[in-house]
Order: structure tokens, then sequence, then C-alpha cells
């Protein structure tokens, strides 16, 4: 066991979806609502719980009229969004009402999001001093569970199901790849077992639409009061669940997921699935903080709590921007970006995963060599700022193949890490930007098909290149990537300068090629080409204990859904603190 240490709608009814994915991000999914006639219409969702704006599907905001209950065309009064009466009743907009509804894709102001952003984050959050980089999580993690219904909206999945769905590993139920626990344990290289104690089906004392009609995560907080006592009841020893600390000596619960049946009305409203933090409930020496609401209806997807446990057990922040959701440069590359296949979400990037404590980087700074990189394992190799170790270069290749089936392009990824960015800075300046940022091959930062580098498309990256391989400080990181070679399932790059020298000379005493004694790539062998080295030693990610350039340690493993990642070495502590308890 593990101890971590220091505006819009209201009565048109959410119908389709994975019900359980929806506290996720969206970037133009279409949701089906109900209309109180009771016709549906499809609606475009934009955002996450702290903001979010509907669209009809050719493009018009959606806003509820507050007197009539309908989803309507959205007008703008005083900066805000209003209803303008006309009902939204799918399909594309009237002629006749055009000049009514306005432009297309009509918003508030950055300054109206960001105060909407600030109040939702307050209501929900606004206990939680986490730190958001912290220091390794390894061994046995327990979490907690409460599947609830209602008489309203009662359950039509047995709790076996749910079980199912959170800890078995050969689960698959619904197109879900895995479970969540087998998600961490594959994420890790087996280094996380993740549990959960799952109680229901616990039925509210209230109808669903009674808690929908209270403000916004009001219900769900009143009901995880009464659904934590229940457990109690049961003589549930809470101190078993994985804890973290303040710093006070005082112990706090790391997870908590609450998933209940019924469709909320609005979206960032009412019973709307949210993550959120709430003190209300101790036993046993431990305090309840942060938890993660989800749907408990059919069919059931695991990808919400795959994400939401990324914040409450291993405190990774969201990697797309509460504010500009379309500016969000990682989207479906890492479970932590949003916009993600419900059944099939990708691993974490593999700077999570070292915070985690479950990779370690290859160094190759200031080095000129030949690379090998398996897709969607290690070794990620790393080229370090010297005067500013908190930022660099990881390489990575990638391929849609296990976990990564969903990513929106293959080749090598390139990412740019500054330890002590935010990934809620925009736009981003020398002095203020993301910590986890992908470079993308295209040069177009939101446009995600095109971003990997290969063969054939872009396969250089250096300070002449656009985007360049510069610090953020404007300073040249040395760092050339070229000759990347094809997609598949191993790749080949190189660095240092671009040889434009393509002859097979293998003179020792003049082709820097085959140079026996200065050129690690053929030192083995004078007369060897530099693709075929056999030195144990040179920088082909091939010469560690097993194999693919990491080494297992603490039962990790090294084939898998999402590849080998076990860590090599010691990383160097982060802000934080974690320890074993």
């Amino acid at each position: 066991m593990l101890k971590l240490g220091a505006l819009l709608l209201g009565t048109a009814v959410l119908l389709s979806l994975p019900i359980s994915a929806l506290a996720a991000p969206f970037a133009g999914r279409v949701v089906e609502f109900r209309q109180p006639d009771g016709s549906t219409v499809q609606v475009r969702l934009f955002g996450d719980e702290l903001y979010m704006r509907g669209e009809s599907l050719d493009g018009y905001t959606l806003v509820r009229d507050p007197d009539s209950g309908w989803l309507c065309y959205a007008g703008e009064s005083k900066g805000a969004l209003v209803s303008t009466g006309v009902p939204y009743v799918g399909g594309v907009l009237p002629p006749s009402f055009a000049r009514i509804a306005g432009e297309r894709h009509r918003d508030v102001s950055p300054e109206a999001r960001r105060a909407i952003a600030v109040a939702n984050r307050l209501r929900l959050r606004g206990g939680d001093v986490r730190p958001m980089l912290t220091k390794e999580v390894i061994g046995d993690v327990k979490g907690l569970v409460i599947v609830v219904d209602f008489e309203d909206v009662p359950a039509t999945a047995e709790l076996a199901a749910y079980e199912s769905m959170f800890d078995d590993y050969d689960y698959t139920e619904y197109g879900n790849l895995c479970s969540v626990s087998r998600f961490y344990d594959e994420a890790s290289g087996g280094l996380v077992s993740l549990q959960h104690e799952v109680f229901g089906i616990y039925r509210a004392p209230n109808t669903f639409a009674e808690y929908d009609a209270m403000p916004y995560a009001e219900g769900a907080m009143e009901i995880l009061q009464g659904a934590l006592e229940w457990v109690d009841s049961t003589g549930f020893d809470f101190s078993t669940l994985t804890t973290w600390e303040d710093g006070g000596g005082d112990e706090y619960i790391s997870s908590i997921d609450l998933v209940y049946t019924g469709a909320p009305a609005a979206w960032a409203e009412g019973m709307w699935w949210h993550s959120g933090w709430y003190t209300g409930f101790s036993a046993d020496g431990v305090t309840t903080t942060s938890y993660a609401c989800g749907g408990a209806d059919e069919p059931l997807s695991a990808f919400m709590p795959m994400h939401e446990n990324g914040h409450m057990i291993f405190w990774w922040p969201d990697l797309y921007l509460y504010e500009n959701y379309d500016a969000c440069t990682i989207r479906s590359f890492c479970v932590m970006g949003g916009w993600q296949d419900d059944w099939n979400p990708a691993p974490p990037n593999p700077f999570f995963r070292y915070t985690a404590g479950w990779l370690a980087f290859e160094e190759i700074t200031g080095e000129a060599g030949t690379w090998t990189a398996q897709a969607n394992e290690a070794p990620v190799y790393k080229w370090e700022n010297p005067a500013y170790p908190a930022e660099y270069f990881l390489v990575q290749a990638r391929a849609k193949t296990g976990f990564s089936v969903g990513i929106p392009d293959e080749g090598l990824t390139i990412w740019r890490i500054d330890e002590n960015g935010d990934n809620q800075a925009w736009p981003q300046t020398p002095e203020n930007h993301f910590q986890v940022d992908l470079v993308h091959a295209n040069d177009l930062p939101t446009e995600m098909n095109g971003s990997c580098y290969h063969a054939g498309y872009v396969d250089e990256l250096g300070p002449d290149t656009s985007p360049g391989s510069g610090w953020w400080d404007g300073g040249d990181s040395g760092l050339r990537v070229h000759s990347v070679s094809e997609t598949g399932s191993t790749m080949t790059f190189s660095t240092g300068d671009v040889d434009t020298d393509t002859d097979t000379d293998t003179d020792t005493d003049t082709d820097a090629d085959t140079d026996t004694d200065t050129d690690a790539d053929t030192d083995a062998d004078s007369d060897a080409d530099a693709d075929t080295e056999t030195d144990t030693a040179a920088p082909a990610g091939g010469s560690s204990d097993d194999g693919c350039g990491c080494r297992a340690v603490g039962g990790g493993r090294t084939g898998s859904l999402l590849g080998a990642i076990a860590p090599t070495a010691a990383r160097p502590p982060s802000s934080g603190e974690r320890t074993t308890r």
C-alpha cells in the first residue's frame, strides 16, 4: 500500500455516448440531447467541466432558454450568451433565422471564459493544493469505487460489471481494450498494482432529477457524503486505502470514483460529470479529498477512471487548455491530453512515466550517432539543456498498435519538456510556456495529423528548420535530428551534423564514417558499415540488460500492450514527495 506525500443548459437530456467518458474534455464530439417535447437533437460540445460550449451540427452556438427549457440558438447581450428563443430542432439553421443567430461559433470573450472556468474550478476543486510534479509511485495502490443509482434511473448492469471494468486483467467488455487496473499495470511496466474496493449498488435517497436541479456539483457531493456513510456502516476500514499526507501528518484518501446512473440535463451544470475536491468525510484516521464522477449507464467505458486516476493517484495535470481547447498540441497522444478513443485511450506520455518512476531516459546530449527506437517502447532519448537541466527534448517512436492504436499519427515523436512549465500557459512565450509539449513536424501545433517525423515526409529537426530545436530562451540547443527512417515497429534517426557523403569508403584514415578510433558507430570493426556496428557501447539503444534500452526493475516487463517501459536508473528528485507505507 502506498502513502502519497507532500452557464448554459438545463433541461435538455443527454442520451448517447459512453457515459463514463463524459467527465473528459470535448473537441467537437457529438452528443445527443432530448428536448422538452421528447424529440432528440445532436449537439457538438467543446471544452470540459470547467467551461463548455455547445453548437448545432452546422456550427451555431446553443444555449438553454431559461423560460421554455428548449435548446435554442444563442445570441449575445452585454458580453454574455443569451437565448434567441428560436428552438434548435436539428439539421441546418433555416435561412429565415440566420440573421437572428448571427455568426457561427459564437463565444464569449477569453476573459469571460476565464472567469467562468475560475469560478467552476473554485466550486469543484477549491481546496486542491497538491503539486502537479511528484516523485515516484511504485507498488500496491488501492482506490475506492462507489456505484450509485436512483429510483428514476435504476442501474441496468450488475455490480460485477463495474468490478470487472476496474480490476479484471482480461476485461474487454463493451469494446474496452482492458480494465483500469491493467492500463496502469501496463503503463508502469508492472511496477504499479492498482486495485479498487468496489461498493454498490447504493440507492440515493432522492431522484436523479432532483439532484440534477441543484447547483453544479452540489448534488454529487451530497450523494458522495451519503454513500461514504453507507460504506462506513458496513464496517469497511478506510485506512486500508492509499493515502497522501499534507506535511502536517494528516492523511487523505487518494482516489474515489463515484459512478452513477442518469443523464444530466446540462453540460457543466447540475450532475454533469467532473472531478472535484471534498473534505467533508473522515473515518479510521483518514479524510476524503479528490473524487471523480463518472457514468454508470451501459455501455461502460474505462477511459474516464483511467484519466481521472491520473490526476488523483499520480497527480498529473491536464494537458489541454481549459480556456482554449483548440490550442492543445497533444490531445490523443496521451491519456491526459483529452480527445481520446473512449475504448482505447493512449498511454501516458514519456515525461509523466518518468515522474512516476517507471521510465529512465537514454541520455544523448551533445552526442552524434545513429539511434534505434522501438515503437511505443523504451528507449526514450533525452537531449538536455546543460544550463537549465529542467528543459530538454525527448525522442520516442510511436506506432498505431496496442494502446497507441488511436493516436492521430505515427513515426518519431519529439517532445519539448520544461519541468517548471504549465500546460495552462497560453499563448506560449519564452517566459511562460507548457510543461509538456509535442513538437509538430508539420509546423502546425494544433494539427495532429502530420505531427510525427519520418522519411518521405519531414525527417529533420534542427536550428534551421521550422519548427526549430532552440531552447526557450532562444539559445542554440545543438540538437539536430535527421535521417529519420520510415515508420515501423523499429525506427532509426541520427543526431549531429548531416552527413552528405553517401559512399561506403572504408579507409580508416580518412573517412570518419568508418574511423576505428573516433566513430562510435563503427569502432568495433574498421571494415564494417555504420549501420552494422557491433560495439555494444554504441548508441543504438540496444545495449542494456533486456535488449531494448532499459533494465527492468521491480517486476517491470518488456513486452506488453504498451511495450517495454520499465525504468533503468534512478532519476533526480522532483518537487513533491511520495513515500511507501
